[in-house]
Order: C-alpha cells, then sequence, then structure tokens
C-alpha cells in the first residue's frame, strides 16, 4: 500500500484512488487533509487507510468568484467513497470551505470513522457567503462510527462571513443529504 500524504486532484475526471495509506504530515501540522478532489467528476475512492489530523477527504469545487461556472469554474459530482478506514481527528468527509461550483452526487457507504480515537465529525459541510454554492444528494450507507462529537455538522459562516446581497450574494445551500445504518 502506497504511503501518501495529501492527494488534490484539480480538473479532472475519471479518478480512481486506491489502497492508499494516507499518512499525517509534521506532528505540529493542522492542516494535513488527505483526499481532496476539487471541481472533479467521476472519483472513485476505495480501500485507503486515513491517518490524518484536519480533513480526511475534502470535496471542493473553487474558492468565490474563481470556482462559479460563469468564470470557468465546475462542480465536484459523482464521487464514490468506500470500503474505507478514516483514523482523523477532525472530518472524515467535509465538503468545502472552497465550494462555489457545488458538490453533487456522493455515494459514502462501508467505511469505518473514528477506529483507535475521536472523530470530531463523521460529515462537515462548512461553507461561507462568498464561497457558497449547494451541496445535494449526499448519501450515507452503512458506516461505522466510533466515538465522535458529532455525526454531522453543517456550517453556513465557516469564515464569518455574513449573507450580503450586494457584497457576498451566495448563501450555502445543503439538502438532500441521508444517513441509512449507521452504528
Amino acid at each position: 500500500m502506497p504511503l501518501e500524504r495529501t492527494i488534490h486532484p484539480v480538473y479532472d475526471d475519471n479518478i480512481t484512488i486506491r489502497n492508499v495509506n494516507m499518512q499525517a504530515g509534521v506532528l505540529d501540522a493542522r492542516n494535513d487533509d488527505g483526499i481532496d478532489p476539487d471541481s472533479c467528476d467521476d472519483v472513485l475512492i476505495e480501500e485507503c487507510t486515513f491517518h490524518n489530523y484536519d480533513d480526511v477527504i475534502t470535496l471542493k469545487s473553487g474558492r468565490a468568484g474563481e470556482g462559479r461556472p460563469e468564470n470557468g469554474g465546475r462542480s465536484t459530482e459523482s464521487i464514490v467513497i468506500r470500503n474505507n478506514i478514516f483514523h482523523g481527528q477532525h472530518n472524515g468527509v467535509s465538503t468545502g470551505s472552497d465550494m462555489a461550483g457545488g458538490v453533487r452526487n456522493v455515494f459514502i457507504h462501508d467505511c469505518r470513522f473514528g477506529v483507535d480515537h475521536r472523530q470530531m465529525y463523521v460529515f462537515n459541510a462548512k461553507s461561507d457567503c462568498d464561497r457558497g454554492d449547494v451541496v445535494e444528494d449526499v448519501y450515507f450507507r452503512d458506516i461505522k462510527a466510533g466515538t465522535c462529537q458529532r455525526l454531522i455538522r453543517m456550517e453556513m459562516q465557516n469564515k464569518n462571513v455574513p449573507y450580503d446581497p450586494v457584497l457576498h450574494p451566495y448563501p450555502p445551500i445543503f439538502r438532500n443529504i441521508f444517513f441509512e445504518n449507521v452504528h
């Protein structure tokens, strides 16, 4: 199993990431994400083991104006995350905070979270009104969660950017998020 620190594909399609052992960066690193598909389509992440402090898998789609479709940005969609083990301390699967193009059609199944120490959140949808768009159609099924602070967290002011129809007119929208058979 190859040893990796961070994998961050950007504007890629038809990606398979399989049998990777993700290790945290330097011991004092607090932003050592594992895999961050950014504006990608048709991604499979399977049979991986994660040992990250921050976000283990973060689905991104561009920051602020650069991520908007009218500026050439695009969504991250059609993501399958299956049969993985999450040893991370903060977020298991996250969206954002850079998600101006949106995140759609995500299926997470047969994964184990917080295996040998406390996982803060299994799912964390985070955005704010200058980076926001929609996170929709996210499915968790057959999930085993060890000790965690909360199963799900959704924050719409991650960087404390308030909604302002002129300055920050893109409030995040979270909809159609499902959990089935979670232990």
